[in-house]
């Protein structure tokens, strides 16, 4: 990111300097264009925040997400950094000392807790982990020898990995850490700007040696969903050339509805339309402005759509925990699918409980709340040893009455004591879907000779076709194969279903297994399922990537599913309206 103008004379149009800018727009561009992965998980995020938002300002109880719990209070995220240092002592050149790390985190947490400035408190802020991903001690600082890296000692790293410099990925594949428990943060030699971040859920961002509280602020910003303030001036290093629109300010701009828009030059005053307090963008840590000194109660809203959305998983991470605690546990997550409506009156919940504490686990205290209210309480005894989980079988629920209910586990009591080290995981919510009696329900199963399915394949290269593969029975032995050769891209190949009325139905989803192995890394399989009325145009119900459902690469050999492991279930809602075929 650029730092913060540091001069005290009247230009202060001129603030896209090349070697002080963030260049987060141009990596985001960068990623979208080479891999287009990225660019489906992008969108995926964006619509998920937007629904969201869209959803607490329609109904300002609603809860953030469906796990959320508490939608109040502070978060504390644990955090990562790697310094990539030239073989400097410590304290010299790009190995920066520990001190200048840790004073940088305090001034983030300043900026995004408002301890100082003005504007809103986000209510997140972050701390270096005390455990590494071996659960052995840390200071959440590691230091690694940029010269093993070819040309960085020369050229440092560019954000589009150009040739000149060392490979981003090389790096970031050699020293980071559980991206599901720490945001990394890559302290280098970075050329071409002073930072950048990647703005969807992989909790990545690269910052200058000469390290800076406004830069990290900044750049967790984007860590975080939030666009620059001018997002939309078609600025991408160099000056802008439109006033962004603001039709939908949740759909466009940054995205963010008190922040108005302007052009990345105006820091004082814009010619684009007015709309709210200008200063709201012109102070804001997410613009190019001098003297910045705030965020806005849209950025949080925004921040904490994100935070639920792709950031749970940092929220109860153990990794801020010291090692030598004597008693923590918590519940990792429920077992039970809870993505699909629950059809049955009587439901048993099953969730993951870890042992995080020195102690072993002798008794636990776990009660049920549907609704709010309580509903059962549950008295184990068990033998649950330090670092590990087991999965316990709560008592039965019963519901009474179909639609959305919510579901609450909590962890009343450890060993006795009603304090552990860390109460945020103590809990875990759910909201859920109940259907007691399902009006239809139909298989459509491809072991069944009389059913019409319909293969059309468009190209040669991607061959889709019925086989035979034993070693499931949850599956069955006749599957629809799809092979994608490395060097195929961009091709598709269609799949039609029975027509099948849902007019009738409550709410309907096409429930499926799937087994999926990539041929290299960041190669991916994509689906889509389209829903056509008749003879009418089709429209697309889902369009997204299938997560391999096994681990490991082989680009060179023909692989097969040969047990219920390597098969994984998914779905897709389908509404109320008729469906004819999906393409994959």
């Amino acid at each position: 990111m650029k730092k913060i103008l540091l001069f005290a004379f009247a230009l202060v149009s001129i603030l896209k300097l090349n070697a002080q800018q963030c260049a987060t727009d141009e990596y985001d561009a960068f990623m979208k264009r080479t891999n287009p992965q990225y660019a489906a998980e992008r969108q995926k995020m964006e619509q998920q925040i937007y629904f969201i938002i869209k959803n607490k300002q329609n109904n300002p109880n609603a809860r953030i997400a469906q796990n959320d719990c508490q939608p109040g209070g502070v978060f504390t995220i644990p955090v990562v950094v790697h310094i990539i240092h030239k073989g400097e002592v410590i304290g010299v050149g790009t190995n920066i000392t520990d001190a200048q790390v840790i004073d940088a985190i305090r001034g983030m947490n300043d900026r995004w807790r408002k301890i100082i400035g003005d504007g809103v408190d986000l209510e997140v802020q972050f701390a270096l982990a005390v455990r590494d991903t071996n659960n052995n001690a840390t200071n959440g600082i590691t230091r690694y020898d940029g010269r093993v890296f070819p040309r960085y000692t020369a050229n440092g790293i560019y954000y589009n990995n150009n040739s000149t410099g060392a490979n981003q990925d090389t790096i970031i594949n050699n020293t980071v850490w559980d991206r599901n428990r720490y945001i990394n943060i890559w302290i280098a030699d970075i050329r071409g700007a002073g930072g950048w971040a990647s703005l969807y859920g992989n909790y990545t961002f690269f910052a200058s040696y000469n390290i800076s509280s406004n830069t990290l602020a900044h750049e967790m910003g984007h860590t975080f969903s939030l666009y620059h303030t001018f997002n939309g001036d078609g600025s991408l290093l160099s000056s802008s050339t439109q006033c962004p629109a603001n039709n939908d300010c949740l759909l466009d701009g940054d995205l963010v509805c008190d922040t108005p828009p302007h052009r990345v030059e105006n820091c004082n005053t814009t010619s684009c339309a007015p709309s709210g307090d200008l200063l709201n963008s012109f102070r804001n840590y997410m613009s190019y402005c001098g003297a910045t000194t705030r965020f806005t109660q849209g950025q949080k809203e925004r921040v904490r759509a994100a935070l639920y959305n792709d950031f749970e998983r940092l929220i109860y991470s153990p990794t801020l925990i010291p090692i030598n605690t004597t008693l923590e546990v918590g519940i990792d997550n429920i077992l039970n699918n809870l993505n699909e409506p629950i059809c049955l009156s009587e439901f048993i919940p099953k969730i993951k409980i870890r042992n995080i504490g020195t102690s072993t686990i002798t008794n636990l205290k776990i009660t049920t709340y549907l609704d709010g209210i309580l509903l059962n309480t549950n008295n184990i005894n068990t033998t649950l040893v330090s670092n590990n989980s087991t999965i316990f079988t709560l008592n039965t629920i019963n519901f009474t009455s179909s639609g959305i209910h919510n579901l609450k586990f909590i962890i009343e009591e450890m060993n006795g004591s009603t304090n552990d080290y860390s109460s945020i995981n103590n809990q875990i919510c759910k909201d859920v879907l109940v259907r007691n009696n399902p009006v239809n329900s139909l298989c459509l199963n491809l072991e069944d000779n009389n059913i019409n399915f319909i293969l059309f394949n468009q190209d040669t290269t991607n061959i889709l076709r019925f086989i035979s593969i034993p070693g499931c029975i949850n599956v069955g032995n006749k599957v629809l194969k799809y092979t994608k050769p490395a060097s195929a891209f961009y091709n598709s190949n269609t799949f039609y279903l029975p027509a099948v009325n849902l007019d009738s139905v409550y709410s309907a989803y096409l429930v499926f297994d799937h087994a999926y192995r990539e041929s290299f890394v960041n190669s991916y399989a994509g689906i889509r399922f389209y829903k056509i009325n008749g003879c009418d145009s089709a429209s697309v119900y889902f369009d997204g990537n299938i997560d391999a459902s096994v681990s490991g690469y082989d680009s060179i050999n023909e692989w097969k599913p040969i047990d219920c492991s390597d098969w994984k279930k998914d779905s897709v809602y389908l509404g109320n309206k008729a469906i004819s075929n999906f393409i994959i």
